[in-house]
C-alpha cells in the first residue's frame, strides 16, 4: 500500500484543482459538456433572441433625438 499511500498528496492536488474537478465531475454525469454548457449559457438563447429588438429600440430613439421626432 505505501506506492498508493505516497501517491495521496498528488491526487487530493488534482482532486483540488479546477482541471481535476472538471474531470472527476464528468465521470459522474453521462454528458459533461451539455452540463458545462448548460452553466455557462443557462438564458443566453433568449438573451440573443431579445438583441435585435433592443437594438431596433435604441436606433429608434437615438433617430428621434436627432430629429426632432
Amino acid at each position: 500500500y505505501k506506492p498508493v499511500y505516497n501517491r495521496i498528496p498528488e491526487y487530493v492536488d488534482f482532486h483540488y484543482s479546477i482541471i481535476g474537478s472538471y474531470v472527476e465531475m464528468s465521470a459522474y454525469f453521462s454528458d459533461p459538456e451539455k452540463l458545462l454548457e448548460e452553466k455557462l449559457f443557462k438564458g443566453l438563447e433568449e438573451e440573443l433572441q431579445q438583441i435585435p429588438r433592443k437594438v431596433s429600440e435604441t436606433y429608434f430613439e437615438e433617430f428621434k433625438k436627432e430629429h426632432c421626432l
